[in-house]
């Protein structure tokens, strides 16, 4: 069916376009920010730490991009596994937002995150579920004009379980989007 190979050479195309500017934006950064140093803003201590500190940000950024796609390739060939364990969704959605934290600042976006529970104990691979939120909260700070807001919100979910969820001053998606 030359119509079904049309639409898979498409998604091809389209995912490869889409991963490559994901990769290139981490190491343009980086890139970028090394050669200012190298080219004498290292001797100036404020620059010094401000450009690290970007630097390691992005680094973080593009391991993380790596790790999707290793990840990705492990769902396609069925290895990929959950890993279990009882986790404090509380903490793991603050920890998730600390990990944006420096995006949103450079937009001048506003984080707010308070939850009315200290505690919930969730089953879940904490890993993949921070990689949610975490895709989540990078989505909706990118999408957000600068100065906007970005808020996480978490509560009880029907019988059981808790709901979280991102919202933000940005574009949005029709509904049937």
């Amino acid at each position: 069916d030359m119509t079904l190979l049309r639409r898979v050479e498409i998604t091809i195309r389209d995912f490869v376009a889409n991963v490559s500017h994901e990769l290139k934006t981490p190491i343009t950064s980086i890139k970028g920010f090394a050669e200012t140093l190298l080219d004498g803003a290292m001797y100036n201590e404020a620059h010094l730490q401000q450009f690290l500190t970007i630097i390691h940000r992005e680094s973080d950024r593009l391991h993380r991009l790596v790790e999707e796609l290793l990840e990705l390739s492990q769902i396609e060939e069925r290895r990929f596994k959950l890993e279990w364990k009882e986790i404090n969704l509380v903490e793991l959605l603050r920890d998730s937002l600390q990990v944006v934290k420096g995006e949103a600042e450079e937009k001048g976006i506003q984080l707010r995150f308070t939850p009315s529970l200290e505690k919930a104990m969730v089953e879940a691979d904490p890993d993949r579920l921070q990689q949610i939120a975490i895709n989540l909260l990078s989505n909706a700070i990118r999408y957000t004009p600068e100065q906007g807001k970005v808020e996480l919100s978490i509560s009880p979910w029907e019988d059981k379980g808790y709901c979280f969820c991102v919202a933000d001053t940005g574009i949005g998606l029709k509904k049937e989007e």
